[in-house]
């Protein structure tokens, strides 16, 4: 079995979002597509988040500035933009710097590879500093406080914390806490740093563990379950207009 192979294996908090938002089967069926098209799974967003943590970290792939309009087929190990998105990233890359001066301390972008439930576990957090102080960057258009709550909860930022933790407590043997650095895409690129309440980690664990007990039964069994089956009722948009008098 080559290395693709064994990733294929492995539970990532990416594939865990996507197992919890949409089934066990999809997150199968994501897995098999990074291997057959050696992609790797990451749970870095595409384009200008990507481009920022680059610049930030220094860490990671190469940029390729691009011309208006000119085609570039998708290169591993490349971020192709154009000119103004690099120089926008830039802006936004200064402004965490600026503000979070101990970004680039400790690991950067290191590659946790452990058990957890007899499951074999990925992840890539952004910086993990001594003592097992974990961070990740976030690029948002909304930081406000409810923005970044809905943020975290839409895209599982919660369970990759969740497992973040777990990994560095499995590797190194010590206790594990965690933040997000977010930065406002937008000017002016306000950065604000994120801690986690107890009671957001336990739910990202429990989300996490679930995400963990799917996957083995998965690969115990081979039978990757799909969403079922469902009964719909109309919905709340429906009902106003069912109940409107301006459509009486």
């Amino acid at each position: 079995m080559n290395e693709q192979q064994v990733k294929v294996k492995r539970l990532s908090p990416h594939l865990a979002h996507t197992l919890l938002t949409l089934s066990p089967k999809h997150a199968w069926a994501k897995a098999n597509y990074m291997l057959e098209t050696e992609k790797d799974d990451n749970t870095k967003p595409k384009g200008l988040g990507k481009l920022v943590d680059r610049l930030v970290y220094g860490v990671g792939d190469e940029i390729v500035v691009r011309q208006p309009r000119e085609k570039m087929e998708p290169v591993r190990g490349q971020i192709h933009c154009l000119q103004t998105e690099l120089d926008r990233a830039t802006k936004i890359a200064a402004a965490v710097m600026d503000k979070v001066p101990d970004v680039r301390l400790g690991e950067l972008q290191r590659k946790l590879i452990w058990d957890y439930g007899e499951v074999v576990c990925a992840g890539i957090p952004d910086q993990v500093l001594p003592g097992g102080h974990v961070r990740d960057l976030k690029t948002c258009w909304d930081c406000s406080d409810d923005g970044i709550q809905k943020a975290i909860e839409d895209y599982g930022y919660d369970i990759a914390a969740a497992a973040y933790i777990s990994g560095i407590v499995r590797l190194d043997n010590i206790p594990a806490d965690f933040q997000w650095i977010f930065v406002e895409s937008g000017y002016p690129h306000d950065v604000r740093i994120i801690t986690p309440t107890a009671e957001m980690l336990q739910s990202g664990r429990r989300l996490w563990d679930k995400a963990v007990t799917a996957w083995k039964i998965g690969m115990d069994t081979g039978n990757w379950e799909g969403r079922g089956n469902a009964t719909v009722d109309v919905s709340r948009k429906r009902k106003y207009k069912d109940n409107s008098e301006w459509f009486s």
